[in-house]
């Protein structure tokens, strides 16, 4: 009887360690902080315009893009305790309208804006909330649509945003972005009517914003 009942305390000790040690694993990887994030982002982009010129830096017209919806995605690995290294692609479709210089006269064009970056951010731990700031560089391409006309240009995104981790692998991501495109060289996207294949950009910085929400995946 003894012999058995020394069995049953042994037996029970054993399952209890166990059961401590698998609760203490699952608790300690549930408030682990993930290494890696995977995002996509739906939202608005607005704002955007350009000053064109002739071969004589001579002011011909302006180009400004309509706001529309834009989407896009992120993923990032963390590279130290607060901070992310991160690879992003944004995407909008939009009209571009062109008005000449002294006329009332505006010609349109269907372009989509993209964005290709690679950058970083920092953020703060606040529990389930994540407060957060970056920067990215990379490209921003004009293109045609319908047409084969396009503008490959160096571009830098500011970031700002809030993650908030809704699950141990998933969280809602709430983003403002702007990007930023230096446009010089021959406008190409704007070949139309009372500009001409000639006009160039006029050197001033292409600036949006964007206001995304999205999903991510966190392990």
């Amino acid at each position: 009887m003894s012999i058995v009942y020394g069995l049953r305390v042994k037996r029970f000790r054993i399952l209890s360690l166990g059961s401590a040690l698998l609760i203490a694993t699952l608790g300690s990887s549930a408030s682990a902080h993930p290494d890696v994030e995977v995002a996509g982002v739906i939202g608005a982009r607005v704002g955007g315009s350009a000053r064109l010129t002739d071969s004589n830096n001579d002011e011909i017209g302006k180009a400004s893009v309509n706001s529309s919806l834009s989407y896009g995605g992120l993923a990032g690995y963390r590279l130290q305790p607060n901070g992310f290294g991160y690879i992003s692609y944004s995407r909008q479709k939009t009209e571009m309208r062109y008005r000449a210089t002294g006329s009332g006269s505006v010609d349109t064009r269907d372009v989509s804006i993209e964005y290709f970056q690679i950058g970083g951010y920092l953020e703060i731990d606040r529990g389930k909330f994540f407060p957060y700031l970056g920067f990215s560089v990379g490209a921003g391409r004009l293109k045609e649509l319908g047409g084969s006309a396009e503008e490959l240009r160096f571009s830098g995104v500011l970031d700002a945003g809030l993650k908030y981790q809704l699950l141990p692998i998933l969280q809602l991501r709430l983003l403002a972005r702007m990007p930023i495109t230096i446009l010089s060289g021959d406008a190409k996207v704007l070949c139309v009517s009372g500009a001409g294949c000639a006009a160039t950009y006029g050197g001033q910085p292409f600036i949006q914003g964007e206001f995304q929400a999205g999903l991510g995946l966190t392990f």
